[in-house]
């Protein structure tokens, strides 16, 4: 395993960011101050780490939209598994949508499970339907290639 001190997003550079754990061990979760973090792309650190990639988790607090955006030729190379955490509210607080990052599922190519349920969702409206409000899903995508 490696422990890399960056973050992934649909573009490179340094961005001033505060990261928040939703759910801390113990007590609530303190604000924390902002901290200069370099980000980078998938398919950026695809690129330079030069090897298969098998298996995403996301679950990211709101940025999954703009993991999965940096992403596309990952996800047309290597057709990993993708476990990913869908919440409206999160999404939404950094300017995505559910709906965005669910079109951009089924753009590549990708079935979506409900992880709980095992239920199949088939379409953008289907997804919308069972991810709760102020709540969300873990979803497995997998390639339909």
């Amino acid at each position: 395993m490696q422990v890399e001190s960056l973050a992934l997003s649909n573009f490179p550079g340094l961005n001033n960011t505060a990261f928040q754990n939703s759910w801390p061990l113990f007590g609530k979760p303190e604000p924390q101050a902002p901290e200069l973090v370099r980000s980078t792309t998938l398919d950026e650190y695809a690129a330079d780490l030069q090897r298969r990639i098998d298996f995403l988790k996301i679950d990211v607090d709101g940025y999954e939209f703009k993991v999965l955006s940096g992403a596309a030729g990952t996800l047309r190379r290597h057709r990993p598994v993708i476990v990913i955490e869908l919440c409206a509210h999160a999404l939404e607080a950094v300017g995505d949508s559910l709906k965005d990052l669910v079109e951009l599922i089924f753009s590549q190519g990708y079935t979506v499970t409900d992880a709980d349920s095992l239920v199949n969702l088939n379409t953008v409206e289907d997804v919308l339907k069972a991810v709760p409000a102020n709540s969300g899903i873990n979803a497995i995508c997998l390639s339909t290639s």
